[in-house]
């Protein structure tokens, strides 16, 4: 018995799939009358991803599982974009048929993948009803993806890196230490941001390899930054001029230099 039926044009969704990849190659997905959401956890629990669609956001959502009020079910994403990425100009429907998760384009090709048992063992609801993520900036993703091309000629190979976000009541500042060169290198977005609601100065420490993995990429035209008093780093890339339809990564920061 089909559960649910979706369509999504295959470009969103190899995008979405390729922001997941970022995290891990499994995403747990649940789905309702009123939105799809896609989440992973990295293997060291320090990185997380949830990706929120509501139902007008596709071209078609119709939930068929009337004896249930959500369905919760995981999948290995790795082999669906292996497959779908030369698909970006198609309309994909997407239907779970019991344990079988299908994709269907233009009635001519059909992809059927398992589905996997998985656990959801870090729990993003929690971190979002227990954080404030009011402290923020929005900028250009072009201009923040210069920075990153830069980070990625400059880190070391022995992690030793030190990389460091500013935010102040100026804006947004990043300070990079590379210890193999002794370079320092800094970004400062002030004039040049969209937005800005910084209530509170904080400076924060991040691990470079997830910073490079999670900044930078061109999901979007705008990148929202956010970091909390706690210090964990949330950034939005939204989906439409509807800020809820976004795909957001979390890190936490590192604990000690």
């Amino acid at each position: 018995m089909e559960k649910f039926l979706i369509s999504l044009d295959g470009k969103t969704w190899n995008t979405i799939l390729k922001a997941i990849m970022q995290i891990d190659d499994t995403a747990i997905a649940t789905i309702n009358n009123d939105y799809l959401t896609l989440e992973a956890l990295d293997s060291a629990h320090v990185a997380a991803i949830k990706v929120f669609l509501p139902n007008y956001f596709f071209s078609y959502f119709n939930y068929k599982d009337y004896e249930h009020e959500k369905l919760e079910f995981g999948f290995d994403v790795k082999p669906l974009y292996n497959t779908l990425k030369t698909f970006n100009k198609d309309t994909i429907d997407i239907a779970l048929d019991d344990k079988t998760l299908s994709f269907k384009i233009n009635n001519n090709f059909k992809f059927e993948f398992p589905v996997i048992e998985t656990q959801k063992d870090f729990p993003i609801e929690k971190i979002e009803s227990s954080t404030d993520f009011s402290n923020y900036v929005k900028l250009e993703t072009k201009k923040l993806s210069q920075v990153i091309n830069i980070l990625k000629q400059r880190k070391s190979k022995y992690h030793e890196d030190v990389f460091r976000l500013d935010l102040n009541e100026k804006g947004l500042g990043i300070v990079f230490i590379n210890h193999d060169t002794l370079e320092k290198l800094s970004f400062n977005f002030t004039d040049n941001l969209i937005a800005k609601n910084v209530k509170e100065s904080l400076t924060r420490i991040f691990d470079i390899e997830y910073i490079i993995k999670l900044l930078g990429k061109e999901f979007s035209y705008i990148t929202k930054i956010a970091i909390a008093p706690t210090g964990v780093l949330k950034v939005i890339y939204p989906l439409t001029a509807y800020e809820s339809v976004e795909i957001a990564y979390y890190l936490a920061p590192k604990i000690s230099e």
